[in-house]
């Protein structure tokens, strides 16, 4: 959720694009620290922990930048694209095993 304030904070001064630029990077840099962190076990169990949120996080620009600019492109898909992106999300949820 702090992500997601983030950029509903910061999208309007930076553009849609920048956004999903930096959470691309986000990503990127908190997942070569999940790397970092279980090869060196610097940090140990709270420092995978860490480095998982901050990568976990990153979704929050991710997502809602990668929406924003497809209907951007296409505004009247809008229902179809919110369809789409929570038909996604709930096949996602529901293939994790219990």
């Amino acid at each position: 959720m702090g992500s997601n304030m983030i950029n509903a904070r910061l999208v309007h001064r930076f553009g849609v694009d920048t956004m999903l630029k930096a959470g691309i990077v986000w990503a990127t840099v908190s997942a070569l620290l999940i790397a970092v962190t279980t090869w060196t076990d610097m940090g140990g169990l709270p420092g995978l922990v860490l480095a998982l949120f901050l990568y976990i996080s990153a979704t929050g620009l991710i997502v809602a930048n990668s929406i924003a600019g497809v209907l951007e492109e296409a505004p009247q898909g809008a229902g179809a694209a919110s369809r789409w992106s929570a038909r996604f999300s709930m096949a996602a949820a529901s293939s994790v095993p219990r």
